[in-house]
Formats: C-alpha cells, structure tokens, sequence
C-alpha cells in the first residue's frame, strides 16, 4: 500500500453488480486507514465501474445509496466514451 501514499485522489472502484456496495467502500477503507491513517484525508471519489450493466434507474439508484457517504461518486463504462471523459476532467 505504499504507493497509494503519493497519490492525491484515491478512486474507489465498486461495480456496478456489487452486492454490497458500501460494504465493499468501508472494507477498503478500513483497511487503507489500518495502514496508514493520513490515507483518511486524501480526497476520494467512488467510481462505479462495469455501468453498462445497469439500466439508467440502477446506475442513480446505486449513486443514491453511496450519496450518503458524501463522496463524489461517479460511474463509468470502457463502451461509454464520454463516461471516460467524465472522470479525466475530475483527475
């Protein structure tokens, strides 16, 4: 985990199938913290990945439950150009 400690913004990758998707977010996180707690002040976004998966009602339904983490939370998809485009302007 060393090298996450250079970085400036940490993206949480959860797709879009996740059972648990804020499980799998505090999971990570815990973990990043167990390491090194100066990880918990690094900005963050929550990337939904594999969101062609999903119809349009899942993919807001999905941001909506991680809202409440109060995390910018994006979504993408490798056949979804302007998804990619999207978080490069956030990077």
């Amino acid at each position: 985990l060393k090298h996450i400690e250079k970085v400036k913004i940490m993206l949480h990758c959860i797709p879009c199938d996740s059972l648990d998707p804020i499980r799998e977010y505090h999971t990570v996180r815990k973990e990043l913290v167990a390491y090194n707690p100066y990880l918990a002040r690094k900005k963050e976004i929550i990337l939904l990945t594999k969101s062609d998966l999903v119809d349009d009602n899942g993919l807001e339904e999905l941001k909506k439950e991680l809202s409440v983490l109060g995390k910018l939370v994006l979504s993408v998809s490798i056949y979804n150009y302007e998804s990619l485009e999207e978080l490069k302007k956030y990077l």
